[in-house]
């Protein structure tokens, strides 16, 4: 009896041995997965997450392997489809999974972008979410709705209004999804010069401007312009760079390239001109360019769709119609490619979009199937003329009596002027790269709490000398995640150092931070 007890007692030691050992080569493969999850090496992080799910099925590791896979196939771009099923894997099989809710929150900002490039199908997973019962992700799929224009999220967004933290949010929307549409006819009474073109863009007439409107424009840049377009749709890739070029860059500078006409030297300049404006440019990588290509595909898929309007012959150099001579894309594609994917977007009425960036403070009335030659189909939005009425200011005397005196509410010092010049008329490429540095390991411990020092050599910064001393500005961001690589605590702040005596000082920084643990 004894011997039996024991020996029950030694098979169950056994066991209980071989489970702590299975589940700490376990944590080994998980622990390396997610090595390669901060070195963004998606493939091989997939790959280790897999072998733990086909070695150790049981293990407790299992629901986040699931997750990270989801996770790291989000990071990929032609995998986005399957990060999302994969996200809806987990969810379906392990509903008490604590990574459930992070999962659908992955999802509803997928299936935003999925709907935003016209997947409707998607559409119908946001507004099934919205009656979802954590109060997280209702107002999250209610967010993402109101930001593809949807008014099915108003009921949700009116109710999150006194949230501490999505109120504003909400309230925007909220007055972007309750515009009244406007007239289902389209306006062709705007005043501006009317030319008419026949299919070879040859001037056949000229009507007298409205006598109330005004249209200025560059006429060097129309000539570029024009010089561009098609009466077909096949666009080789330079020459869809180029137009996207002439969107970013000054009309005299896009001149002097369009004047090279050796394929080498316009190379030569494209490289030069990039690596001016390269975020980081001590690596190889220049993110800038990538950015900009990737818009410009974006733009052609979505921007680029013609119109079918028959019986229409008003500008058809500005209209996309198919035989007619057209750009790439339409206004849309233009802001797209200088501002990148905006904040909010929603219908403002026939064939017009607002289109909203908080992060530039400005929002855009758009025209769709129109580019903005003439100014005819890109305004400043009601955000912006809220905010800038303080730039309303009295015309110059000059202005006054050369128009006339009643010229009113016609004159350029206004807030569609300061909107005009700051952006609609300006070519420029707004960027907002997140920059990816080596992790610092130099993180020293005080007493009673945890501080994060780094020192970097003088040199390393652009420097600005003031007298016999240097001085330099930098921008500090740090992001602190725990274990399972949830981000606790992030800052971002301006520093300004002043009184370096050379270059191979050290520039020392101890960021203390308030970490709370069990």
């Amino acid at each position: 009896m004894y011997k039996v007890f024991g020996l029950l007692i030694f098979v169950m030691l056994c066991c209980v041995s071989m489970l702590n050992a299975q589940d700490d080569e376990a944590r080994k493969i998980f622990m390396e997965a997610k090595k390669n999850c901060i070195d963004q090496q998606w493939h091989n992080a997939i790959e280790h997450f897999e072998a733990l799910l086909q070695q150790y099925p049981s293990s407790r590791y299992r629901d986040d392997a699931k997750f990270w896979i989801a996770y790291c196939l989000e990071k990929i771009p032609e995998s986005s489809i399957s990060a999302f099923f994969t996200f809806a894997e987990l969810v379906e099989e392990s509903p008490n999974s604590p990574w459930k809710d992070d999962a659908i929150m992955h999802q509803i900002k997928l299936a935003e972008e999925f709907v935003r490039t016209g997947q409707e199908q998607y559409r119908r997973f946001l507004r099934e979410k919205m009656s979802f019962q954590m109060p997280q992700i209702r107002n999250r799929a209610a967010i993402a709705l109101g930001r593809l224009g949807d008014s099915s999220a108003l009921s949700v967004l009116r109710d999150m209004q006194n949230d501490e933290d999505l109120g504003g949010l909400a309230t925007n929307l909220i007055m972007l999804l309750d515009k009244k549409p406007l007239s289902s006819k389209p306006d062709t009474s705007i005043g501006d010069i009317r030319l008419y073109y026949d299919r070879g863009l040859q001037p056949v007439e000229r009507k007298k401007p409205d006598e109330r409107g005004f249209l200025w424009f560059n006429t060097q840049r129309y000539e570029q312009y024009r010089s561009m377009l098609r009466n077909d749709d096949d666009w080789t890739k330079q020459e869809l760079e180029e137009f996207a070029l002439w969107h970013i860059i000054d009309t005299d500078e896009f001149e002097s390239y369009r004047a090279l006409s050796d394929p080498y030297d316009k190379q030569e300049w494209l490289r030069k001109f990039w690596k001016e404006q390269d975020p980081t440019p001590t690596t190889e990588k220049n993110e800038l360019v990538e950015e900009f290509n990737r818009r410009i595909e974006f733009a052609r898929i979505n921007f680029g769709r013609f119109w079918n309007y028959k019986h229409f012959r008003y500008l058809p150099d500005q209209h996309m119609r198919r035989d007619w001579y057209h750009a790439p894309w339409d206004a849309r594609g233009e802001v797209y490619i200088k501002y990148g994917e905006p904040y909010a977007r929603s219908i403002s009425g026939w064939q017009t979009e607002e289109w909203v960036y908080y992060n530039y403070g400005v929002d855009f009335i758009i025209k769709q199937y129109m580019t903005n030659i003439y100014g005819n189909a890109l305004f400043a939005g009601p955000m912006s003329q809220m905010q800038y009425k303080s730039y309303i200011m009295p015309a110059p005397r000059q202005v006054l009596s050369f128009f006339g005196s009643d010229f009113g509410e016609y004159n350029w010092y206004n807030y569609n002027s300061y909107i005009d010049a700051n952006y609609i008329y300006k070519n420029e490429m707004r960027y907002q790269h997140k920059y990816d540095a080596e992790p610092i390991e130099d993180f020293a411990l005080a007493l009673g709490n945890k501080v994060l020092r780094y020192q970097i050599p003088a040199g390393e910064f652009t420097l600005d000398k003031i007298g016999e001393t240097y001085s330099l500005k930098y921008n500090e961001r740090f992001v602190i995640y725990n274990e399972d690589y949830r981000e606790i605590l992030s800052n971002e702040t301006e520093r300004i150092v002043e009184g370096i005596r050379d270059k191979d000082q050290l520039i020392v920084q101890n960021i203390p931070l308030n970490l709370y643990h069990s």
